[in-house]
This record gives structure tokens, C-alpha cells and sequence, in this order.
């Protein structure tokens, strides 16, 4: 749960990366953000059919790019693999190829819920600029709705719906005391029953 950013990107070409993660770097340093450059063969799982040109061993992908650390954020992964689409090591290390979502593998995902809005604002015109200069590709889902929109009171609007709602289940879990009714009940039935409760008292 929490407000989130998913994107899936291609390259216009291997060649522009090298220069895409200098660039990334300076303005990393700029902003004071953590960053990390990658640069790696990454060891695919036995069963992995993930459609990708491998090592001459047939064990290992190239994983190149480079993983952005935003304050109080979740990572920016902005890694890329032979075929020009961003992909990261956990979906290479352990991940497959779903029939009828074979793009599945492509897709990144930044958590932004607890980092400032600005963080959230900065990472939607980070890959608008990339857009322009380096994507030949781009689908991004923003959360937020701030990508389509440009409407900072409508990201304000939905972060504030996140918080209250990761309040609610922060506190039900904390006071998990019994409430009448919910003897024998299995936790997700149990947690429903709580959160519909606090709810319906919060706004009373």
C-alpha cells in the first residue's frame, strides 16, 4: 500500500546510455541524491524464460544503468537490458515471463508515499525529460494522477487519502483489541472488520 509510480521505458539505443547515466549522476550530485551505477551480469534463475540475449553460458543477463535514491523515497530503477527495456535484478534474478503479460517483466515501480511531494513532482519531470532525450518508449501510471494532470492540489489530494488510509491500518493493527462478532474469523475478514469500524467511528 502507498501512492506509487510505475513506468516501463526503451532506450533509443544502448549507445545513448552511457551518456544518460552521466548525465543522471550530475544531477544526482546536483539534488544530493544517492545514486548507483550498474553495471553487472546478473545470474537468471534455472527456470527463467525471460526473452533475453544471455551470456555465452546461457546463465547470466547484462543489467547496465543506474539506481537513483531519493530522500525519504523508494529506489528510481533506471536499468536496462540488451533489448533496450528497463528491467531490474530481482525480476531477473527470480522472475519469469507471464502468458498474457509478457510486458509485465518491463515494468518499474517507485513508492513515493513517504517521501515530499516535491520527491513525487521531480520524478514525473525526471522521466519527462528522459522522454524527450533518450526513451524511445515511455508508459508511465502514475498514482498520483500528476503525470497526465500537471494538478499538484490533485497529488496532494491523493497522498492525503494514502496517509489516512496507512493510518487506519497502522492503528487497527497497534489496538488489534476484540470487537464483538469476531470470534473465529480469519485475519483478512478480521482486519476488514476492523478497518470498517474505525472508519465509521473516525467520521462519526
Amino acid at each position: 500500500m502507498g501512492l506509487t509510480i510505475h513506468y516501463k521505458a526503451k532506450l533509443k539505443s544502448m549507445e545513448v546510455l552511457p551518456e544518460m547515466v552521466d548525465e543522471l549522476a550530475d544531477i544526482c550530485t546536483s539534488l544530493e541524491w544517492e545514486y548507483h551505477r550498474i553495471d553487472d551480469l546478473i545470474e537468471l534463475a534455472p527456470d527463467s524464460n525471460i526473452p533475453e540475449q544471455r551470456s555465452s553460458d546461457g546463465t547470466s543477463v547484462a543489467l547496465k544503468g543506474i539506481i537513483i535514491n531519493p530522500p525519504q523515497g523508494e529506489s528510481i530503477m533506471l536499468t536496462f537490458v540488451p533489448s533496450g527495456y528497463s528491467m531490474n535484478f530481482i525480476t531477473l534474478r527470480a522472475g519469469k515471463q507471464y502468458e498474457g503479460l509478457p510486458d509485465l517483466i518491463y515494468w518499474q515501480h517507485t513508492k513515493t508515499q513517504y517521501a515530499p511531494i516535491e520527491t513525487h513532482i521531480s520524478i514525473v519531470q525526471l522521466l519527462r525529460y528522459l522522454e524527450s532525450k533518450y526513451f524511445s518508449e515511455l508508459e508511465v501510471s502514475d498514482e498520483g494522477e500528476y503525470w497526465d494532470t500537471n494538478d499538484e492540489e490533485l497529488l496532494k489530494s491523493h497522498f492525503e487519502v494514502y496517509r489516512a488510509l496507512i493510518t487506519t491500518v497502522a492503528s487497527a493493527l497497534e489496538n488489534d483489541t476484540p470487537l464483538p462478532g469476531m470470534n473465529g474469523l480469519g485475519f483478512r475478514t478480521k482486519l476488514e472488520t476492523i478497518l470498517k469500524f474505525r472508519m465509521k467511528n473516525r467520521d462519526n
